[in-house]
């Protein structure tokens, strides 16, 4: 049997991108999930796979705005325990 890397997580169970789709990714037979992660304004750690976000650059986003529509930041992503 094969070993997958979820890509964004697990999508069938949570929204992708999302620490749920994460933690379902390491509860459901993946070897892994692969992230991308993007720095904020603020030079934080947001984990999005896109650089736009609501049309505009991450870069030029805070955290606290990403925050606000459940962004992971990259902090939590690493304390997933399974």
């Amino acid at each position: 049997m094969y070993k997958l890397i979820a890509h964004r997580g697990y999508k069938k169970s949570s929204k992708e991108n999302s620490l749920a789709a994460f933690f379902d990714a390491l509860n459901n037979d993946f070897v892994g999930f692969e992230c991308d992660i993007r720095m904020t304004k603020d030079g934080q750690f947001a984990v999005l796979h896109d650089a736009l976000y609501k049309g505009k650059l991450v870069k030029n986003i805070t955290q606290k705005d990403l925050l606000k529509d459940n962004v992971p930041i990259l902090e939590d992503v690493l304390k997933i325990k399974t």
